[in-house]
């Protein structure tokens, strides 16, 4: 099968993560997958290295911009017929210059069979040009941007984001809450379609750091966090639940590692905390793992409002890591083993939002104290892990693109 995915850029994220996972295992299981980044400006390189490292995809580029001489013709007969009361000749002549680069491209050159976007502005410009112009399935992948949309209260956003949703052949998201985006604009749900999970492969257990390089030894208990470097993430508030229990409470032996972009809001955190020698801020990665399998258990004290699947809870269980969390998106239902968690969910701040820093504190101290319980959900978060080990998600999207083809061919 012949897969066009379509993203906003490629940057360390939860939805730029998992596609690169997906697209890793398609190729492995011998479909050819092409990708198209809308903003390739804003990549991060290291992480766009990385990608295609990994996923051995081909890239499509858009078309090479005019000559300087011919951009100079263009604008002088552009600027003639304009004065004689034409359309704007260069944008129709540059939509019809795309369109033509596009087909030959994509239908007459790499066959593609199927478009696949994340991310609603890739979604909107795959329902908006690339569907009609090569008529083929368009599947979209929901993600928690969609709730952005609503926040920002933008009704052409929204009123485009709807139509692509209305438009599109078949549509996966990835938690429950994505769904309300349908609900709050009235949108029906496309006849195809699935939750489908982010996801992984089985972590390799020779991947890790070394603790005796980071000054940590083997009798400390390790909290750890991993992604994006925003508020929301809640990085200031484990810190603030390891500071409490070191300096108030005498717990000696604890250590946090928050890993993360090193952005401003990074950097002003580091400053602030760094001072502690209980807490490391290594900076950036292009391999959760590696740092995971140093923690004892992981840690995401969320409260960003778009939160649907995030990729460092699966990441934690993989690795067999007890989860210390919030109630929010689909994270209760992620560390779910039958009627067990494997993990501990904390409550928010009635009056700030935000999670009790108290509540991640005694979570901590109960996995410190109790071995017992810890064992049991290192156990559970391993089980926890096997609805996303990768071979099982990329299933269920290939089951999703046959539905959609076997439909379009009738």
């Amino acid at each position: 099968m012949n897969i066009l995915f379509v993203i906003n850029a490629l940057d360390v994220g939860g939805a730029e993560t998992f596609l690169m996972r997906l697209m890793k295992e398609l190729y492995s299981q011998k479909h050819r997958t092409f990708i198209y980044i809308l903003e390739p400006t804003l990549n991060n390189a290291s992480f766009e290295k990385t990608f295609f490292n990994e996923t051995k995809a081909t890239l499509v580029k858009g078309p090479e911009p005019h000559k300087k001489f011919q951009s100079f013709l263009f604008y002088k007969i552009n600027a003639l017929l304009l004065r004689f009361g034409h359309e704007d000749y260069y944008k129709k002549h540059l939509r019809r210059r795309t369109s033509r680069y596009f087909k030959r491209l994509l239908k007459d050159k790499y066959h593609i069979e199927i478009i696949n976007s994340h991310l609603h502005s890739s979604d909107i410009f795959a329902s908006e040009f690339l569907k009609p112009l090569l008529n083929i399935p368009h599947i979209i992948t929901m993600q928690g941007c969609y709730e952005s949309v609503i926040s920002l209260n933008d009704k052409d956003a929204t009123e485009r984001a709807t139509a692509a949703i209305l438009n599109c052949d078949g549509l996966t998201y990835v938690a429950e809450k994505n769904l309300n985006f349908l609900n709050l604009t009235n949108t029906p749900v496309p006849y195809i379609n699935k939750k489908i999970y982010n996801g992984l492969s089985e972590p390799d257990k020779n991947t890790s750091k070394n603790r005796k390089d980071y000054n940590i030894s083997e009798n400390d208990f390790v909290i750890g966090q991993v992604s994006r470097s925003i508020e929301s993430k809640g990085m200031e508030i484990a810190a603030k639940a390891v500071e409490y229990l070191i300096e108030e409470k005498d717990c000696k032996n604890l250590k946090l590692i928050i890993v993360g972009p090193e952005n401003d809001y990074y950097k002003e955190l580091k400053s602030k905390y760094s001072i502690k020698n209980y807490i490391l801020f290594p900076g950036s990665t292009n391999n959760a793992i590696e740092w995971i399998t140093l923690f004892d258990i992981g840690i995401l004290p969320t409260y960003f409002p778009s939160e649907s699947c995030p990729s460092s809870i699966i990441e934690y269980l993989a690795c067999g890591k007890p989860v210390i969390s919030t109630y929010i998106g689909e994270i209760p239902r992620m560390i779910e083993v039958g009627d067990k968690k494997a993990g501990t969910l904390v409550h928010f701040d009635k009056d700030n939002g935000k999670p009790l820093v108290m509540e991640i504190a005694d979570s901590i101290m109960t996995y410190f104290n109790d071995k017992a319980l810890y064992k049991e959900h290192s156990g559970l978060a391993k089980e926890a892990f096997s609805k996303f080990e990768i071979k099982k998600i990329a299933e269920n999207y290939l089951d999703i693109y046959k539905n959609v083809l076997t439909k379009s061919q009738k």
